[in-house]
């Protein structure tokens, strides 16, 4: 017996909203120290070293999608208080 798997198809007004959390790529930081920021927001050492990789390599990046707002922000703050070049943009 087959089983079938349905997909449901949201219309674009049923997506999530949330906040992406950018990072851009700067000359300023080395890549250690970006990797130490991300830690400090909640990204193990490994997800901070791709991330911060992939913003070197693309000049941008998205560090994490939240819904909640206010978090959004407290991390953007952190962030910025490293020094590093971030921008909370909405979906």
């Amino acid at each position: 017996m087959e089983k079938t798997i349905s997909k449901k198809i949201l219309p674009y007004k049923d997506f999530p909203k949330g906040f992406n959390v950018l990072l851009y790529n700067d000359e300023i930081h080395q890549m250690d120290e970006v990797v130490e920021a991300l830690k400090i927001i909640g990204c193990s050492e490994k997800e901070a070293a791709g991330i911060a990789f992939f913003a070197h390599k693309s000049g941008m990046v998205i560090v994490k999608t939240e819904q909640d707002r206010a978090f959004a922000r407290a991390m953007i703050r952190s962030l910025r208080t490293s020094g590093l070049q971030v921008e909370l943009y909405e979906i």
